[in-house]
């Protein structure tokens, strides 16, 4: 296994859990910064498998290519995941409700689909500047 093998392990280990732990062990209203945690985690995961991806097929490598493109492409991907993410949560706020017959409020606001979205992006930016770097 290489580097990032290990590393898709690591990322989908950590949301699994990390997730469990804020809706069973209420860290999303204990923790005040543990939703942006988990969407930094989640933008290094996606980065992550789009490299995975990139590495097993073995028709493209990224030496091919500028880094900035590089950046800038798996960038761009992790934020359409991330807007997609986006459009669920609302969804569940406007259509789910709790066992008690009470909406639900996974999106206090504007602010924080933004945020979730930027820490994400910034996440993505990183790792991948640092994968391009190494080759």
């Amino acid at each position: 296994m290489n580097k990032n093998e290990y590393a898709l392990i690591i990322f989908s280990i950590l949301i699994l859990t990390g997730h469990a732990f804020g809706i069973f062990l209420h860290f999303y209203d204990i923790i005040p910064l543990y939703d942006s945690l988990l969407h930094v985690i989640g933008g290094l995961w996606i980065a992550s498998i789009i490299f995975y991806l990139i590495e097993k097929r073995g028709s493209f490598s990224l030496s091919f290519v500028s880094p900035l493109f590089a950046v800038c492409s798996v960038s761009g991907i992790v934020l359409s995941f991330g807007l997609l993410w986006e459009f669920l949560e609302y969804a569940l706020d406007t259509i789910a409700f709790n066992a008690y017959g009470i909406m639900l409020n996974i999106q206090p606001s504007i602010f924080d689909t933004l945020k979730d979205m930027g820490v994400a992006w910034i996440a993505s930016m990183i790792y991948t500047a640092i994968l391009v770097k190494k080759k």
